[in-house]
């Protein structure tokens, strides 16, 4: 059974494939391409290869331009991949038969990320999510919220890459408003403490988790 997929955000070192490999690859993808039925699911084999969606324990976010390396993980024995990088939920396209193929993004957006796999016998159910291709985030890593005692009538954005942090009291009247947005986490301390009426807003966004 196929276990997981993820993403890994590095840059690659090598391409590992040769060139006669990867033609006998693509030969492959080609045939395979032709035939649209769909497979045997895995209530109809024995141990048939599955694939199973992308998964991360902390999103981040792709930057445009930046060659990523997808990684299977997998178990069961698959050795054919085909990955379409941007499936449009018609035809797919094969864009890399490689195991942990490479890619990069050129245009941000969330991209539908579609893979197959098969073995020697049998090919699984195709799965396909979406990921986020971004901007690199030009804010500091981190953020220490300072005390904000003065009274706050107007709008107040305070953005982090990472995390934010905040100890201190904030003092919002009527219409002000204070906005917290950071890519990993934001701490409001023991000794946080937000008052005045007005509004406080705090929000994780992992589209700013860019490295």
């Amino acid at each position: 059974m196929l276990q997981s997929l993820h993403v890994s955000m590095r840059r690659p070192v090598t391409h590992l494939l040769s060139v006669s490999l990867l033609a006998g690859l693509l030969a492959g993808a080609a045939a395979h391409a032709e035939d649209h039925s769909p497979g045997p699911t895995a209530e109809e084999l024995a141990g048939p290869p599955r694939a199973v969606a992308l998964s991360s324990s902390t999103p981040v976010a792709i930057v445009v331009g930046t060659p990523v390396q997808f990684q299977d993980t997998s178990t069961g024995g698959p050795t054919f991949w085909f990955w379409d990088f941007s499936f449009d939920g018609a035809l797919p396209v094969i864009d890399s038969t490689a195991q942990n193929p490479v890619w990069t993004y050129e245009q941000t957006g969330a991209w539908p990320v579609r893979l197959e796999v098969c073995n020697a016998t049998e090919c699984s159910a195709a799965v396909t999510q979406d990921v986020t291709v971004v901007e690199p985030c030009t804010f500091a890593d981190n953020l220490v919220l300072p005390d904000l005692l003065g009274p706050i009538l107007s709008l107040l954005r305070y953005e982090a890459c990472h995390v934010i942090t905040a100890n201190g009291s904030v003092n919002v009247l009527g219409t002000g408003e204070v906005r917290l947005r950071a890519g990993r986490t934001i701490v409001l301390g023991d000794g946080f403490s937000a008052g005045g009426g007005g509004s406080f807003v705090a929000e994780v966004d992992f589209r700013l988790n860019t490295h």
